[in-house]
């Protein structure tokens, strides 16, 4: 098996190779992405009829729960998007599932195969990013129809940099785990700082994402110090960011008042977003307004409307809250909060039955995709949903193929 892959397993090893230079070139082609892997990679596994693992059972619990919830938010939401956004949350669960009990059902050689041709695309996926910067993204405008006279929005560098942000954690670890045999430990962390350091330093252009890569760090020393504190730490900071996100945000004008003039603009705007958020939230704490109802608000006749608002009063539009507690509060309430919670409950459970070095990187992986997600994008984004599925995914491949525990992939099933 350490040749080459058998037939069956090429495409979903293809599909694995262009996930970076997707991510890096066009990365709302994501849901594309993850719909079509998901498609060959089920193919991979049901043609030669191998036997599928069982998914972890709380897990699958509450990954459905989301989607039934998901869509029953959509016949409340006023948003016109309210049931694509659903199909997309639901798609993404799904086609995560499957691509994830495809690649468990690889044999371990399989899985270390489709790592190497993953860490290749990678690499090829950081030099497209690369050229993409010097040329003032020809890919994208290739790919996308953009006339060279034309500017290429901001957001197309920023979502590249936040997948990125994302997908160099499984990265790091396969150069980690490759290098400490011949380099030792404190060869093999001095590396992972430079596989770290560099996506840091290219994605500056994004404020989110390169604080979530300096977050992402800091989880990831204090994890090599204690494991459990740390999954105890970042555990508690995402209970208190959905209990106390809400009375923050109904409190943030006399912040903001104290802040005007010394925050950068973007950073301003955000603290009137919460606070309208936490007012929005409040008027319907327990369902929500439902699924993506956050864009219905970013028209103010239609604001005013929901929230019963005179017609001469100002209000704080925007596409989303730009932080996760809050959509979440806002969109599926205190329904959807609780089965987030679960979820979360769940994926540490299967964290902590990884191997330390893994563990820590997962750790690290989540500190990050918690800053970003909690500074920027919607979550009602089915390119960044897709992101979040692959970042998962391909730490799980990692986690499977290259453990030093043994049995790994046992305890992954049986840890929720």
């Amino acid at each position: 098996m350490r040749g080459a892959l058998q037939l069956n397993v090429i495409p979903m090893a293809l599909a694995f190779f262009l996930l970076l230079p997707v991510a890096a070139v066009v990365p709302r082609g994501m849901p594309v992405w993850l719909l079509v892997s998901a498609l060959l990679a089920g193919l991979s596994i049901l043609l030669p009829r191998r036997v599928w693992p069982p998914a972890p059972p709380l897990a699958l619990a509450g990954l459905a729960a989301l989607a039934v919830w998901a869509a029953a938010a959509a016949l409340w939401s006023p948003s016109p998007r309210a049931w694509s956004s659903a199909i997309a949350v639901i798609y993404a669960i799904l086609g995560g599932l499957v691509l994830i009990q495809a690649v468990r059902a690889l044999a371990p050689e399989e899985r270390q195969q489709l790592c190497r041709v993953f860490l290749a695309g990678a690499a090829l996926g950081l030099g497209l990013m690369i050229f993409e910067i010097l040329t003032d993204h020809s890919l994208h405008r290739f790919v996308s129809h953009v006339p060279s006279d034309s500017p290429v929005g901001g957001n197309v560098p920023k979502r590249a940099a936040a997948l990125l942000a994302m997908l160099a954690w499984p990265v790091a670890a396969l150069v980690m785990r490759r290098l400490r045999p011949h380099m030792g430990r404190v060869g093999a962390m001095a590396v992972l700082a430079g596989t770290m350091i560099l996506p840091f330093a290219m994605i500056w252009p994004s404020r989110a994402a390169s604080a979530g890569v300096a977050a992402g760090m800091v989880v990831l020393l204090t994890a090599w110090i204690s494991l459990t504190w740390t999954r105890r730490i970042l555990s508690l900071l995402v209970v208190t960011g959905f209990l106390g996100m809400v009375p923050a945000g109904l409190a943030l004008p006399s912040l903001a008042q104290k802040t005007d003039g010394w925050l950068f603009a973007s950073a301003q705007q955000r603290l009137d977003i919460w606070h309208a958020s936490a007012q929005r939230v409040m008027i319907k704490p327990a369902q929500g307004w439902g699924t993506d109802a956050a864009r219905a608000f970013d028209d103010p006749d239609t604001a005013r409307h929901l929230q019963g608002l005179p017609a001469d009063q100002p209000v704080t539009t925007s596409l989303h809250p730009h932080n996760g507690f809050l959509q979440i509060w806002m969109e599926w309430g205190a329904v959807g909060v609780g089965v987030i919670l679960f979820l979360w409950a769940a994926l540490m459970g299967v964290v902590r039955r990884l191997d330390d070095e893994l563990q820590a990187l997962a750790l690290g992986m989540l500190a990050c995709a918690l800053v970003v997600l909690n500074t920027a994008y919607g979550l009602m984004q089915a390119w960044w949903i897709c992101g979040h599925v692959a970042s998962v995914l391909i730490m799980i491949m990692v986690a499977t193929s290259i453990s030093t525990k043994g049995k790994t992939d046992r305890k992954i099933a049986d840890s929720a």
